[in-house]
């Protein structure tokens, strides 16, 4: 009953969203006939996407053929939703893919670009104290993943700057660019040079 209520809200929240963007409707086109299948573990939740250029179609306890199977932990798969330019074969090693994973990298691209407005939603569902705790969640998570991989990103640069010397420093990178370009410049006016002597 509760992966039917899931299901429902699930297709009512994207339709919503996707009905106002008309990239996400174009978008949808190339996924129009394929199934998508998602479980979440944790949650003991497994629905069907069903996507055509009108929206998506969730449906519960799909068991038949996808193209595509994913299962993983909620807050795995909502870290990966909320990160900008997700490449999903980074995330083998938490998430499970089954079948072809191009189409699960382009319903991940679509659904990064919609406004899911989750409280709105979940109001009519739990009562707006309950779905401004979850949106207020779902938030903080957003902003706390944003910030730790920021700083991952700047200890890796660091390190690999500093103590490993296998990335150059910025400095360094324009001195060269400039040089670069300083050459490509001295190079075609040799080549007009030359054309001028024949």
């Amino acid at each position: 009953m509760i992966n039917l209520i899931f299901a429902k809200f699930l297709e009512t929240s994207l339709n919503q969203a996707i009905s106002s963007n008309t990239t996400a409707l174009e978008q949808l086109k190339s996924l129009s006939g394929k199934i998508i299948r998602i479980e979440l573990t944790d949650l003991i939740l497994d629905f069907s996407l069903f996507p055509d250029e009108q929206g998506i179609v969730v449906l519960d306890q799909y068991k038949a053929e996808s193209d595509v199977y994913i299962t993983g932990m909620p807050l795995t798969l909502l870290k990966i939703l909320l990160q900008p330019n997700v490449k999903l074969n980074n995330y083998l090693e938490e998430i499970n893919i089954e079948g072809d994973i191009s189409v699960a990298q382009q319903l991940l691209t679509i659904l990064q670009n919609l406004n899911l407005n989750l409280e709105e939603r979940l109001t009519t569902y739990i009562g707006n104290n309950s779905a401004y705790q979850i949106n207020s969640f779902f938030q903080q998570f957003k902003k706390y993943t944003s910030k730790r991989l920021d700083k991952i990103k700047q200890q890796s640069i660091n390190y690999l700057q500093q103590k490993t010397a296998d990335l150059p420093k910025q400095e360094e990178i324009q001195v060269f660019s400039q040089a670069v370009n300083l050459l490509e410049h001295e190079v075609t006016q040799f080549e007009q040079r030359v054309k001028n002597l024949l």
